[in-house]
């Protein structure tokens, strides 16, 4: 199983980052980050919020198939416009923590 952490990066139109801090499952602003990553990795991951963290974790649990290097690759080249509530911004990942 690999585990990988994620902060999200939201970038405005006028090029300031500020970082997104994990909302409430059911949010849109949580399906906003669950729907980009889903898109982008697999179907067969899990993504969940860290418990104590405003972070997420993608959790691989396919014991055969080892993409975790693929996954941190793509993970890292995302820069995908996200529409929150205030305005169009883009939205990216830093990765912070890998478990093989």
């Amino acid at each position: 199983m690999t585990v990988i952490e994620v902060m999200v990066i939201m970038i405005d139109d006028d090029g300031k980052e500020h970082t997104y801090y994990g909302d409430e499952v059911g949010t849109p602003d949580f399906y906003t980050v669950w729907y980009t990553l889903r898109a982008y990795l697999s179907t067969d991951i899990e993504i969940k919020n860290h418990p104590v963290n405003d972070t997420f974790i993608i959790e691989n649990n396919d014991e055969g198939c080892d993409n975790s290097y693929d996954y941190i690759k793509i993970i890292e080249s995302i820069y995908e416009n996200a529409y929150t509530y205030e305005c169009r911004e883009h939205i990216c990942f830093e990765i912070l923590f890998v478990e093989w």
